[in-house]
């Protein structure tokens, strides 16, 4: 669903870089849309230039997996509307492709628990969540193909207004690196639990046990 207030902040941008905004709008997002409902989930193109809880806004490139409730929609900032409908080129289609991907597997509740009460494990494995996140999203939506993981990374990253890392995810550097060297299998967690510092083999073998194996192409 795509509501007003999105469509006018769409063509509010369209008219201020001078870009057309079609007439077929709907249609054009739908099979977006069709590709979500096929795993079950609803999509959203949310509108919000201060919705903290989600972390969604208007002029940045970001999504979010919404609720852990199947119903709940997957949110998506209306800055991806924007560049689908305005800017739309093969990478921005594959970058949004990748990012549904991976959203959907968190919504698929693949993650596994970052409760902790040690500061590093906790952070190792939300960090091993979002790369999980973006593998099986390349698995299930682009056929394991490792340059369009790679591509689509880079190209968030070019739009992205952090570089670094947080508490929660990997800076777009590391994930590029992942992508880019290593599949998702017990190597790669390694490698993670290596950057992180953490060295609590219990832990590490549980998320080694956790996830299923992706090997990209």
């Amino acid at each position: 669903m795509i509501n007003e207030r999105t469509v006018k902040f769409i063509k509010r941008k369209a008219q201020q870089n001078k870009v057309s905004f079609p007439n077929n709008y709907e249609s054009r997002l739908q099979g977006y849309y069709d590709v979500a409902k096929s795993f079950g989930y609803k999509l959203s193109f949310d509108y919000s230039k201060k919705n903290k809880f989600y972390n969604v806004y208007s002029d940045i490139l970001t999504a979010n997996a919404g609720l852990p409730l199947k119903n709940s929609p997957i949110l998506v900032s209306p800055e991806w509307a924007y560049r689908l409908l305005c800017c739309h080129s093969d990478d921005v289609e594959n970058a949004f492709l990748i990012t549904l991907g991976h959203e959907m597997t968190h919504k698929a509740n693949k993650d596994i628990c970052t409760c902790s009460i040690n500061i590093k494990n906790s952070k190792f494995k939300a960090y091993i969540n979002e790369v999980h996140a973006d593998f099986n999203g390349t698995h299930i939506l682009c056929n394991n193909n490792r340059d369009k993981l790679v591509n689509a990374l880079l190209y968030k990253k070019s739009s992205a207004t952090k570089l670094n890392g947080n508490y929660s995810h990997p800076s777009w550097d590391k994930r590029i690196e992942y992508a880019t060297n290593y599949n998702f299998t017990e190597e790669l967690i390694r490698k993670i639990a290596s950057d992180v510092k953490v060295t609590d083999e219990k832990i590490i073998n549980i998320a080694c046990n956790h996830f299923d194996e992706i090997i990209l192409k």
